[in-house]
């Protein structure tokens, strides 16, 4: 069920005024309106009688004297006619007053920064992939520089002279598919309000609108309706919304139903973040990895415990699965004046994977080995830790699935075939992709986690056994997907044995629940607490009377993240200075940079240094990781240069797997998504508000077609393990990485940047010919 399938009683309808194009921060000096009717009302900042605050991002949920960024609500029009509101809204205007200074200085933040990618002490050598001078951001007033690559050496030099292979990796942010476009509906009844909107994270949308209305959050309920196959890119908006609608039906007095058209989306709402992450690595003879220098910057204006688990997440991917004898990460957020961003595909893991993956096979070729075999060598061990305070708590299963993927697909024959006729095109006179269809194969392996790193994220379940033998299971609001409540029914009749009729699940939230549920893997954690809370019922049904009532929550474990470890890590500050920065995906149009809103820094140290202050996570968050691995084989039509994908073969570590057709369904579409993601061409999102896209360019943009997804193999390793892990993400982490290598392999060309767009192999393929490509 949608939005749109939605109805109430005497229902009013609202439509919000947006601050228009242009820079920000800017006062906002007053919101214009003609006469309206008696029927009509229009709702400002001074209308909100509790904080005008949402939470997660510390956005308004109405712009008050001064708007933040372009497309922030400025008012709500609020009516029983949709048509009559557009026609009013036409006629409304919003006057702003010229650019304010940033005001964020106030708060304890720097002056108006820009990225400074700093390379590494030692020199970078001259057969690094990037150079130095490509990393950087341009000078105001000049375009940004293409990052342009050069071929890896095909082995490291056999001096003791460590060399430093350094690539800058841009990915542009992606689009974020639903069925329809974010809302909410907001309900006044009895003294509770009831507030259905598509969310993953009820507990935040509780937070919103209680705050908004100044009531107690437990006067709010939240019927979680379906997020769509991006869930990750509605982490914070939907509160937003809900906050806006609740807001609007408090003032009329009547139901409120907010939802924006799919234009008005893409032009004013959050899109999945952009990152630019440059990894400097030295390595010795022989290929040994000595260090790492990584740098990560976000392109989003989201502030609050939102900006800080973007940022870590995406260093924390930066590292990816392997051993590291030394690590320095630097890492910021820096926006544009537009929307606050949500995270990035894989719950905010998939840019940070793409970058470790792709600078994996640049390092095997430098050391001339095979980029299966690097990666097997420097995995992670037992008892090994993603982060100082990040320690799995089972074991670390990154080389069974690749070994998995890498049968799956036969590899090692393809990628050795493959290698030699890359190698030998390069002597040819003639290029090879004049006339022969070119093939490449790649792989990559990631890890998913199951929670948020600075949300005190969790899940309640109770399960009550009724007198009359009935079960009744409450979910805490928790989406889930009709499957999944199969799945809990099934699970209850095979644990305690009741009548399936009996058996019946409330999705309210509970009184008692956590203060944010979360937003990842909520279903399956919830599924792991029902099992628990029903074996601990057939424990007691026959010793204590009936009702019996079991709650289940998980365990929040804050840890320190980035600390000293053995001497290795330390907290320190970024080095940010000013100027502007380009991310991918906006034609290289300069965008100023807003002051960092979330920072990460880790930072090798000697043993002797004192312990610093911590950066606490949730360790728990990623205790139990899924692991996968994929396998891409693509080949390059000769008479036109395109990709096309010959098979994706995946593999995948997710523990027991509660749903064996749930679980490969999910995967087969976000396998075609990242695919999609990966090889498509797309517009940079935020450019929408400032007149760089137009809508009518953008609403061409889809998903792919049935016809148009390659064959997909998914294997299961150790399907009957005890404890479910979460996987639907892990597509998003490892097949934009194994995608790119296989077009790298196949090009003779390292293609650093996401997505790989048929521009970009066609522009690749010609420079190697004398001749005007076709």
């Amino acid at each position: 069920m949608f939005i749109s399938d939605l109805k109430a009683d005497s229902m009013l309808y609202c439509l919000r005024l947006h601050v228009p194009s242009g820079p920000a921060p800017r006062p906002l000096l007053a919101v214009e309106a003609p006469r309206l009717p008696s029927s009509c009302s229009l709702v400002t900042a001074q209308d909100v009688p509790g904080a005008n605050l949402c939470p997660g991002v510390e956005a308004p949920v109405l712009s008050g004297s001064v708007a933040a960024y372009a497309g922030e609500t400025a008012a709500l029009l609020v009516g029983p006619d949709p048509g009559q509101l557009e026609r009013l809204a036409a006629a409304c205007t919003v006057r702003m007053g010229p650019p304010l200074e940033p005001l964020f200085a106030a708060a304890g933040h720097p002056a108006p920064a820009s990225v400074t990618l700093r390379p590494p002490n030692a020199a970078v050598s001259a057969s690094a992939a990037v150079s130095a001078s490509a990393a950087a951001p341009a000078a105001p007033g000049k375009k940004a520089p293409r990052a342009a690559a050069k071929p890896a050496p095909e082995a490291a030099p056999a001096s003791g002279t460590p060399t430093v292979i350094q690539n800058t990796f841009r990915i542009a942010s992606c689009e974020a598919w639903a069925p329809e476009p974010a809302g909410a509906l907001a309900i006044q009844a009895g003294g509770i309000w009831v507030v259905h909107t598509p969310t993953l994270w009820p507990a935040l949308v509780q937070r919103a609108v209680g705050a908004a209305l100044g009531i107690d959050p437990r006067q709010v309920r939240v019927c979680a309706l379906d997020p769509g196959p991006l869930p990750d890119s509605r982490l914070w908006y939907p509160a937003l919304l809900a906050a806006q609608a609740a807001l609007a039906a408090y003032c009329a007095g009547r139901p409120v139903k907010l939802l924006p058209t799919r234009e008005e989306e893409y032009l004013w709402g959050p899109h999945p973040a952009g990152a630019q992450i440059c990894i400097a690595t030295r390595t010795a003879a022989g290929g040994k990895v000595l260090g790492s220098e990584i740098t990560v910057r976000a392109d989003s204006a989201g502030g609050g415990f939102i900006g800080q688990e973007l940022l870590d997440r995406l260093c924390l991917a930066s590292m990816g699965a392997y051993q590291r004898q030394g690590a320095v990460i630097n890492g910021a957020c820096a926006g544009a004046g537009s929307p606050p961003a949500d995270l990035p595909p894989g719950a905010g893991l998939a840019p940070g994977f793409f970058a470790a993956e792709r600078q994996a096979d640049i390092l095997a070729e430098a050391a001339g080995a095979d980029p299966a075999d690097w990666r097997r060598e420097r995995f992670l061990e037992k008892g090994g830790a993603l982060a100082p305070g990040l320690i799995p708590k089972e074991g670390l299963r990154p080389a069974a699935v690749l070994d998995a993927a890498l049968e799956m697909s036969t590899y090692p024959r393809k990628w050795a075939a493959y290698e030699l006729l890359r190698k030998a095109g390069r002597g040819r006179p003639e290029p090879a992709c004049l006339s022969e269809e070119l093939r490449g194969i790649g792989a990559a392996a990631a890890f998913q986690g199951s929670g948020l790193l600075h949300a005190d994220s969790g899940a309640l379940i109770e399960v009550t056994l009724e007198k009359d033998g009935g079960l009744v299971i409450r979910t805490g609001g928790i989406f889930t997907p009709p499957e999944k409540l199969r799945l809990w029914k099934a699970l209850a009749v095979e644990i305690l044995g009741v009548d399936p009729a009996l058996v019946r699940i409330e999705t309210a939230p509970l009184p008692a629940a956590p203060p944010a549920l979360s937003a990842f893997s909520a279903a399956l954690a919830a599924s792991r607490l029902v099992t628990q809370a029903c074996l601990a019922i057939r424990k007691q049904r026959f010793r204590d009377p009936l009702p019996i009532t079991v709650r289940k929550k998980t365990r929040i474990d804050k840890a320190a993240m980035w600390t000293v470890d053995g001497g290795r890590f330390m907290v320190t500050n970024p080095d940010i200075k000013g100027g502007t920065v380009t991310i991918p995906g906006t034609a290289n149009e300069e965008r100023p940079v807003r002051p960092p809103l979330a920072r990460t820094s880790l930072r090798a140290t000697p043993p002797e240094q004192p312990r610093q202050a911590a950066n606490l996570g949730d360790a728990g968050a990623f205790s139990r990781l899924g692991w996968g691995a994929c396998v891409v084989e693509v080949r390059l039509e000769p008479s036109s240069w395109e990709p096309r994908v010959r098979g994706v073969w995946l593999a995948v570590d997710g523990g027991r797997i509660l749903d064996g057709a749930a679980a490969e369904r999910s995967l087969r579409r976000n396998t075609a998504l990242a695919l999609a993601w990966a090889s498509r061409e797309q517009p940079w999102p935020a450019a929408g508000a400032a007149g760089g896209v137009s809508w009518p360019f953008a609403s061409r943009w889809g998903l792919p077609a049935a016809e148009d997804a390659p064959p997909i193999d998914i294997r299961f390793v150790d399907a009957d393990a005890a404890e479910p892990r979460g996987i639907g993400d892990l597509p998003w982490n490892c097949v934009p990485a194994a995608y790119a290598q296989a077009l790298s392999q196949a090009a003779d060309h390292p293609f650093l940047n996401l997505p790989v767009t048929p521009r970009e192999v066609w522009e690749a393929l010609k420079a190697k010919s004398p001749e005007e490509a076709p």
